[in-house]
């Protein structure tokens, strides 16, 4: 849990899928492919960094909507 609170946040996290063509870079993979930043332990680390009513913002490729809708639901 994050001591320091924020009103608002605005992120990029990475999104993209296994299969996509990944970088032999590693710092360019760990900044692209979700499997170094689950979607579900991005949502809950930056809600626990959000004052009460603080609002995120971020961009994620749209086939994951019902899945962040149904994470952001719990």
């Amino acid at each position: 849990q994050s001591i320091k609170k924020f009103d608002f946040i605005v992120c990029n996290p990475p999104f993209y899928r296994q299969g996509a063509y990944k970088s032999e870079d590693q710092h360019k993979a760990i900044s692209k492919f979700q499997e170094f930043l689950p979607l579900h332990s991005f949502l809950t680390k930056a809600n626990s960094m959000l004052k009460p009513n603080g609002t995120l913002y971020f961009c994620y490729e749209a086939l994951a909507l019902d899945e962040i809708c149904f994470i952001l639901k719990d």
